[in-house]
């Protein structure tokens, strides 16, 4: 679904059939466009197909006299179709001035729908074939001129106003040129004792496989020559039809109105009627003139063979969901509802008859398609019943078809939104094989530009604010609750379009990049707005330890979800089920070793041996799992050594391993360049606390690798040799962003 091949080099048929286009079609003078039959060859010989057309309809005659109501309808269509200029009956003279070898008599049909009793259309069988030769034969197919019914139908889902509508009998308004109209006769009477007259259609007919291609070169032609005065009718026309359908969703009501109208006009210059208008909204279909608009829009991928899907995807107006609805006729009831062990026959039409252009629920049908897999693996014969072990899995897929009606999936990808207010679409899509099948899924992720325009808002009021106040502000922070909006407004702004730069600007010009910051008083300022519409006091004091411990919940389960995305969807899956039903991560899992578990709070903990562990505390027995390169470890790791002064190795990664297991990380920073001479460094000294010597290098004593293993350092008290382990750098300068540069480089491990 939705896979194409690369476009290909235009075949030598596909070619001759846009020739035959170009050079035959004209605008008649009441707009109408003529044009000719697409002929494989130059010369065309027919042989003799009035005996078959007369023993055809004497077949229909025989069938319309069991069904009087049934008849009539057929004779005034026929009457109808002469009353249109779509038919009309021959003259002598006019059958004379034919060339004989390119006569041909079409046997007339008429197709049922059930969904639709009253509904009957008249068809020409161009199928039909005398000595191995048809009309069909002998007319090219044409290039296929058609947009893919998906690309219609993604961009029916993705604005809020829907509008749908089609044009009226639209084959019938394409006319074909007078020499190749012998081509097209037809026999007709009113009754059986009347006398056999000879009719020819002078339009475009269902049935003719030329007729697709002429349709809709004439539509997309004529949308071309209205272009530069209807640019948007225009583009609908020839991107957003499918076949006689046209499906469109916008944003505002006003603009479905003023679209629908445009496209009205423009098919009205080449005599297409547009009618059964439908829309979400009444007030669409008011102002476009629908008097009696449905409830329910069919999709089928062929109108002609409507009758025979069992399934269907349908749109519900009211509710404005797709939902999918079964045509249980009689002879599939049965087959449908279990009674009856199907043949392998019957099991392959009930499976290849569900429409589903979406893939909606490809999840289901695929179940369908492996037990065809089994069937034909197991080589029954087509009239053969299939195995008894089959059919109990072809009861449980039934009892799925038959609720499928209950199934309802928005229309609107994003209901609610305008599509022009939200940016930085995002495409996820999931791909997984197995032995029976394979399949992709998407799902589109997107960010609302309402959050910047609220970061704009706010840079703004701080600018109104400082202005209208003649006290001077000492210092500003802006605090957010979206991490998106904070990495606009870090990034580089050349890597988005024109909407994100322009706001982030603005955002940078009426503040700085360190006055942005969330979380912890973010949480505050949540509780906060829910107290006051409680009438509950407010918090106003310093951030509480409760404050404090759930902004860093948040970033360790914001960590863990960007690093292990899969672990924590196992483990939250594995809640939900017994202890003896739990599944363990897969060895392959950066953090299986860890044997990890999820407590309270959905965040990652060291679970196993360490339980029965004589720990002083909880975080202790089961640490927090933290990404090795994650930011936030980064972050946190920086901390520790500031907090401890960048002591020995051993006193940081002790402190940090009291609450935190951070997975195979040697290292706790990144790697450390060797000291060199000429650099300020303090010398540390584990029985002094809060105050050690400062010097500069003087001389270094390297390794065997080049890197220093001792120094001598110039100090207040003298020259003193030291390890290069105990030695710490001093940058020079302003300490910016911790994950820039790391300060602790003493040369080990930290």
């Amino acid at each position: 679904m939705g896979v194409t091949v690369a476009p290909s080099v235009e075949g030598i048929e596909d070619q001759r059939a846009r020739e035959i286009l170009q050079q035959t079609m004209v605008r008649t003078a009441n707009g109408r466009f003529e044009t000719g039959l697409l002929w494989k060859h130059d010369h065309v010989e027919f042989p003799d197909s009035r005996p078959m057309a007369e023993k055809r309809l004497r077949c229909l005659e025989k069938r319309l006299s069991k069904n009087p109501e049934l008849y009539e309808n057929v004779r005034q269509q026929i009457v109808d179709f002469q009353q249109k200029a779509y038919a009309h009956k021959t003259t002598s003279d006019e059958l004379a001035s034919f060339d004989t070898n390119r006569t041909w008599y079409l046997p007339l049909g008429i197709v049922l729908n059930p969904k639709k009793p009253g509904k009957v259309r008249l068809i020409w069988d161009a199928a039909a074939k005398v000595k191995g030769v048809s009309l069909n034969t002998m007319l090219l197919k044409g290039p296929d001129l058609l947009t893919p019914l998906l690309s219609v139908l993604y961009r029916y889902r993705e604005r809020e106003v829907a509008i749908c509508e089609d044009i009226k009998e639209m084959f019938h308004q394409i006319l074909i040129r007078e020499k190749d109209r012998s081509a097209q006769f037809f026999l007709w009477r009113n009754t059986p004792d009347m006398p056999m007259e000879t009719m020819v259609t002078d339009v475009a007919i269902f049935g003719a496989t030329c007729s697709p291609v002429q349709s809709q070169y004439v539509k997309n032609f004529n949308a071309t020559e209205n272009e530069k005065e209807y640019p948007k009718a225009a583009d609908a026309i020839k991107k957003r039809h499918y076949v006689d359908d046209y499906l469109e969703s916008l944003d505002t009501i006003e603009e479905a109105v003023g679209l629908a109208l445009e496209v009205s006009e423009v098919h009205a210059k080449a005599r297409f009627q547009i009618w059964n208008w439908i829309s979400n909204h009444e007030v669409v279909l008011k102002r476009t003139g629908e008097v009696n608009p449905t409830a329910v829009k069919c999709f089928v991928a062929d109108k002609e063979v409507a009758s025979e899907r069992l399934l269907g995807l349908i749109w519900l107006l009211n509710e404005n969901v797709f939902s999918f609805t079964l045509n249980l006729r009689d002879d599939v009831r049965r087959l449908v509802q279990g009674e009856v062990i199907p043949t392998k026959r019957e099991l392959l039409r009930v499976v290849m008859s569900i429409y589903d252009p979406l893939g909606l629920v490809a999840a289901f049908v695929i179940h369908g398609k492996v037990i065809v897999q089994d069937v034909l693996r197991a080589k029954v014969g087509g009239d053969e019943t299939i195995p008894d072990e089959v059919f109990c899995r072809w009861e449980q897929w039934l009892t799925v078809l038959r609720n499928m009606e209950n199934i309802k999936i928005p229309r609107c990808y994003f209901p609610g939104y305008e599509i022009n207010s939200l940016d930085s679409f995002e495409l996820h899509i999931f791909v997984d094989a197995s032995e029976q099948a394979f399949a992709a899924v998407a799902y589109f992720r997107m960010l609302d530009r309402g959050l910047l325009l609220a970061a704009v808002l706010g840079a703004r009021l701080r600018k109104s604010i400082e202005e209208g106040h003649s006290f001077k502000i000492k210092r500003t922070y802006f605090w957010t609750d979206s991490t998106t909006v904070r990495s606009w407004i870090k990034s580089d702004l050349r890597r988005y379009r024109s909407y994100v730069p322009f706001r982030v600007n603005e955002i940078l010009s009426l503040s700085k990049v360190d006055e942005w910051r969330c979380v912890a008083y973010v949480h505050r300022f949540v509780d906060n707005c829910r107290r006051a519409n409680s009438k509950v006091p407010l918090e106003t004091a310093g951030l509480s330890k409760e404050k404090l411990q759930k902004a860093e919940r948040s970033l360790c389960r914001l960590a863990q979800s960007d690093e292990f995305p899969d672990e924590v969807a196992r483990l939250k899956r594995s809640l939900r089920v017994r202890n003896e039903d739990r599944k363990p991560l897969e060895k392959s899992s950066k953090i299986a070793t860890a044997t990890p578990a999820m407590d309270k709070f959905g965040i990652l903990r060291v679970d196993g041996r360490s339980e029965k562990a004589e720990c002083p505390t909880y975080d202790a027995k089961y640490p927090v799992i933290l990404p090795k390169e994650h930011r936030m470890t980064r972050l946190l790791l920086d901390w520790y050594h500031r907090i401890y002064r960048h002591a020995n190795n051993g006193t940081v990664v002790n402190e940090v391993k009291q609450r935190f297991y951070v997975p195979r990380r040697t290292k706790w920073f990144q790697d450390v360049r060797s000291i060199q001479e000429g650099e300020l460094v303090v010398i540390v000294d584990e029985n002094v606390r809060n105050w050690w010597l400062r010097g500069r290098v003087i001389r270094i004593y390297p390794g065997k690798d080049g890197s220093a293993r001792r120094a001598d350092v110039q100090t207040s008290s003298g020259i003193l040799q030291r390890p290069a382990t105990k030695l710490t750098i001093l940058e020079v300068g302003d300490v910016g962003d911790a994950e820039a540069k790391a300060l602790a480089t003493r040369g080990g491990e930290c």
